[in-house]
């Protein structure tokens, strides 16, 4: 029973929100990520940072928060220096809140494993975008 309220109040949001946001909001996300992967793929630690908010947070799996996007090039320095490359970011969910837009995504990349044997790494992302302007800063990045 709650599961079916549930459904109705959001199938209700749902439908007062127009669909034309959502289609602009999924396309200037797939923008950013693949901007994102981009400065990645070049291995491009700085270029990455710039699509971080000067005070995003980013919280990766097994590491102390980091918050600022001076830390967060500083995190993507290591990352990048370790080897890891081929990185690609495929949108699963957004939602659209007025100034702040918040996505799922799979990830996947190519890095090495303890004893530097080459393996495939992905999991999921959750990231949340404030608008600035046409573009999207990102102001908290979860991933695992």
């Amino acid at each position: 029973m709650k599961r079916t309220v549930l459904m109705a109040a959001l199938s209700a949001a749902l439908l007062a929100f127009p669909i034309e946001a959502f289609a602009q909001s999924d396309e200037a996300v797939k923008q950013a990520y693949a901007a994102w992967d981009e400065a990645f793929n070049r291995q491009d630690a700085q270029g990455i940072a710039a699509t971080y908010d000067a005070e995003a947070v980013l919280l990766p799996p097994s590491h102390e928060v980091i918050e600022g996007s001076d830390k967060v090039q500083t995190f993507f320095e290591g990352v990048l220096k370790a080897g890891t490359t081929d990185h690609k970011l495929e949108l699963v969910e957004v939602m659209d809140r007025g100034d702040t837009v918040v996505a799922a995504a799979r990830w996947s990349a190519k890095g090495k494993n303890a004893e530097g044997k080459a393996e495939d790494w992905g999991g999921l992302a959750t990231h949340v975008f404030k608008k600035d302007g046409d573009d999207l800063k990102l102001i908290l990045h979860s991933f695992n």
